[in-house]
């Protein structure tokens, strides 16, 4: 099959108009706020392509059939370069975060504030419904407490960032909606698993695995806010040296008890990386699950993906995955 394109700018089709100067077309989807980016590289030699202005809006399909393309995302042109010998122009558009194309600006704006006695849920809800969007948060993160916050000089972008690096989170801007879930669990935020993908290795052109030491903690301290006395305490599990703190608050003993727990298992665990090549499928992004059945070493494994870069060009179609094995 010929893998093919579809490319609109804010809503008009001119996949025409760059279907016989595409050289190359690569769309980068990541776990999180890593922002997802697309970049166009255009044969320009006879000088006649005009410099396409920035904020216009690109939504990129790829796939094999017509009838049957899938949705890349939509990009805000933000970079534009010209290059010759050989005359070339390309593009890179970053992710929308919805359809205002000022809000990028707007989330972005310092600004300076106290949050005290919130729930997590309770920031990240109020600064979703700041900038009108809906927010989708993972059920995990109604039970952490937050006693006291300062947002200094800081925009709401980058305080929505630190949250979730503070709270092991992804953050994600989807079609008008703010998604913050937990990492590397496969899951839509509905709490229904996303579907698994099977890979063969009669798809696969190469792979790499790594197995790595998480690190050597013997003991997880976990805090939680006791609410009838109003007093901040602490339970472990594991009993050696040296000790990991979690940095956040639960709301009560039970929570925070099944917090140190699952961190203890995960240092004991380690972590397994697995980056692979596959021939193009526009239907994988981050944090969907796959797995590999045939492969002796990856096979009976659950993998999430944590990043994947669609790449079309004179070459063909193909992605490349970064995964990692989920317990």
């Amino acid at each position: 099959m010929k893998p093919i394109f579809k490319i609109e700018a804010d809503d008009k089709d001119i996949t025409d108009l760059l279907s016989a100067r595409l050289i190359s077309l690569n769309i980068s989807d990541e776990t999180g706020l890593v922002s997802d980016k697309a970049e166009i590289l255009l044969d320009n030699r006879d000088n006649i392509l005009d410099i396409p202005p920035r904020g216009i809006t690109l939504k990129i399909y790829l796939g094999y059939d017509e009838k049957s393309l899938s949705l890349m995302g939509s990009f805000i042109v933000d970079n534009i370069s010209l290059s010759s010998p050989p005359s070339k122009l390309r593009i890179i558009a970053k992710a929308s975060y919805g359809n205002d194309k000022n809000l990028s600006n707007k989330i972005r704006s310092p600004k300076s504030r106290s949050w005290h006695e919130y729930s997590l849920v309770g920031i990240i809800s109020k600064i979703a419904t700041e900038h009108k969007f809906e927010s989708l948060i993972d059920e995990y993160f109604n039970q952490i407490y937050i006693n006291h916050i300062d947002q200094t000089n800081e925009s709401d972008l980058s305080f929505l960032v630190s949250l979730s690096q503070n709270y092991d989170a992804l953050i994600k801007f989807i079609t008008g909606k703010l998604v913050f879930a937990k990492k590397s669990q496969g899951i839509f935020i509905s709490g229904k698993e996303l579907p698994t993908t099977e890979i063969f290795e009669n798809q696969i052109t190469n792979w790499r695995l790594d197995i790595l030491d998480r690190g050597k903690f013997g003991k997880v301290i976990a805090k939680y806010h006791d609410f009838t006395i109003g007093e901040e305490k602490q339970v472990f599990a594991g009993s050696d040296d040296p000790t990991y703190e979690i940095r956040f608050t639960f709301t009560d003993e039970s929570r925070a008890n099944e917090a140190a727990k699952s961190k203890l298992a995960e240092f004991e665990r380690g972590i397994t990386k697995l980056e692979l090549s596959i021939s193009g499928n526009p239907n994988l992004s981050a944090e969907k699950p796959i797995t590999i059945p045939d492969i002796r070493y990856l096979k009976n494994k659950n993998w999430i993906i944590n990043s994947v870069n669609h790449e079309l060009s004179d070459q063909g179609y193909k992605s490349t995955i970064n995964a990692i094995e989920k317990f």
